[in-house]
C-alpha cells in the first residue's frame, strides 16, 4: 500500500458532452491505464462515479441517487455517507506506490454540484484524499445542451413537456452558465486546475472525442488504449418523449408503492426499446433566443479559457424543429405499449388507475 497523498483528475461533465461514451472508454481499459498509473475510482460507481457528488450535496435536497439506493431520511443519508467515506479510505490505502493518479467522473458534478457550499463539500472532501487536483470539462452550446437534455429528463421522471424545461434555459440557470458554474470550481481549487474544452469535432484533436480526452489525461497514452466503445442510444424520438412524460405522470417518480416503481422501470425499458431516436428540437426563433441570451456570459467565457478563438459556439443554423408524427408506426407502438402495460399491470392497480 500507499502513504501519503495522491493526484485527482477529476472529469465533471459538462452533462450532454459524451459522458456515457467516455466513461465507458475508461471503464474498457482500466487494466491498460492501471498499468500505466492511472487508477479508476471504484466506490463510488462503476462508471459513473456518481455518489461523489451525490455525497457533497446539502442535505436538505432531493437527489434520485440516494432514490435508487433505498436512503429516504435524513439518518438514513448520513449512514449512506459514513460508509461510503469509510471505503474512499479503504480504496486510497489499498493502491500501490505505481499508481500516480486517481481518475474520477461524474457530470453530475455538473448537474447537482449548484451552490458555494456543496462546492465547498466537493474541496473538502477531495483535498482530504487528494494533494494534486486536476478538474477536465467539455462544454456544449447551451440550446442544444437543453434540447438534448429533455430525452434524459423525461427518463428521470419529468413531467414537463419540451417547452417548460427549454423555457428554463436561461443565463440565471446555474445548469447552462458555465461561466458561473466554472467560477465556482476555480474558487475553490484555483484556475490553474481547470483544463476546459469545447464539445464541438472541429475542436477535438483529430476531431475524435476519445483522442482529445486521452491528450487531456496523459498524452503518452494516445494509439495504446482501445477506442471500440459501443454504448446504446439513450435519446427518445419525439413520440417516445412524450410517451415518457405521460408514463410520469400517471406514475410520479416519487410513488411509496414498489410494486408501480418496478412497473415504471419496465415500461421505461419498452419505450426506450421501440422508441429511441432523435429527440425534439426547438424552433429556430427559440434556439435564436437562447443563444442571444447566452452571449453576455460566453463571452466572458470565451475571453477567459479560449481567448484564441473568435466564438466559441457557432450561431444557430436554420434547422427546423423536428414535428411530433404520429404515423402509423406511432399507433402500432403505442397499442404495444397498452397491451404491455395491462399485462404487466395486472394484479397491480386497479381498472381505473390504468384507464
Amino acid at each position: 500500500s500507499r502513504g501519503g497523498k495522491l493526484k485527482a483528475i477529476v472529469h465533471i461533465g459538462t452533462e450532454k458532452t459524451g459522458t456515457t461514451y467516455i466513461q465507458q472508454f475508461l471503464y474498457q481499459n482500466r487494466r491498460k491505464l492501471r498499468s500505466a498509473g492511472y487508477h479508476l475510482l471504484r466506490c463510488a460507481g462503476k462508471k459513473n462515479n456518481r455518489a461523489l457528488p451525490a455525497y457533497c450535496i446539502d442535505d436538505d435536497k432531493f437527489d434520485d441517487f440516494y432514490r435508487n439506493e433505498g436512503v429516504e431520511t435524513i439518518e438514513e443519508r448520513r449512514a449512506y455517507k459514513a460508509r461510503f467515506l469509510n471505503e474512499l479510505k479503504a480504496e486510497g490505502a489499498s493502491l500501490s506506490s505505481t499508481i500516480k493518479a486517481v481518475v474520477i467522473s461524474s457530470e453530475h458534478f455538473h448537474s447537482r454540484i449548484r451552490t458555494t457550499e456543496e462546492m465547498d463539500n466537493v474541496q473538502r472532501l477531495l483535498s482530504a484524499f487528494f494533494d494534486d487536483i486536476r478538474i477536465i470539462c467539455y462544454l456544449r452550446e447551451q440550446a442544444t445542451t437543453c434540447a438534448s437534455y429533455y430525452s434524459t429528463d423525461v427518463q428521470s421522471g419529468g413531467e414537463d413537456t419540451f417547452y417548460q424545461v427549454m423555457s428554463r434555459c436561461t443565463p440565471e440557470n446555474h445548469y447552462y452558465n458555465y461561466f458561473d458554474m466554472l467560477a465556482n470550481w476555480e474558487r475553490c481549487f484555483g484556475p490553474q486546475t481547470l483544463d476546459v474544452a469545447l464539445f464541438d469535432k472541429q475542436h477535438f484533436l483529430n476531431g475524435d472525442l476519445l483522442d482529445d480526452f486521452t491528450a487531456r489525461l496523459d498524452p503518452g497514452l494516445l494509439g495504446k488504449l482501445n477506442k471500440n466503445v459501443k454504448i446504446q442510444n439513450e435519446s427518445l424520438s419525439p413520440s417516445g418523449q412524450i410517451l415518457a412524460m405521460a408514463l410520469n405522470r400517471a406514475f410520479p417518480v416519487q410513488t411509496s408503492r414498489s410494486d408501480i416503481a418496478a412497473l415504471r422501470g419496465r415500461c421505461k425499458k419498452y419505450v426506450r426499446r421501440h422508441m429511441s431516436g432523435k429527440g425534439q428540437q426547438p424552433s429556430p426563433e427559440v434556439r435564436q433566443a437562447i443563444f442571444e441570451a447566452f452571449i453576455p456570459s460566453n463571452e466572458l467565457l470565451r475571453k477567459k479559457f479560449f481567448p484564441e478563438v473568435a466564438e466559441i459556439f457557432a450561431p444557430p443554423s436554420g434547422a427546423e424543429a423536428t414535428p411530433l408524427e404520429i404515423d402509423d408506426q406511432f399507433v402500432d407502438t403505442l397499442s404495444g405499449f397498452l397491451a404491455y402495460l395491462r399485462r404487466e399491470g395486472r394484479n397491480i392497480f386497479e381498472p381505473g388507475e390504468y384507464s
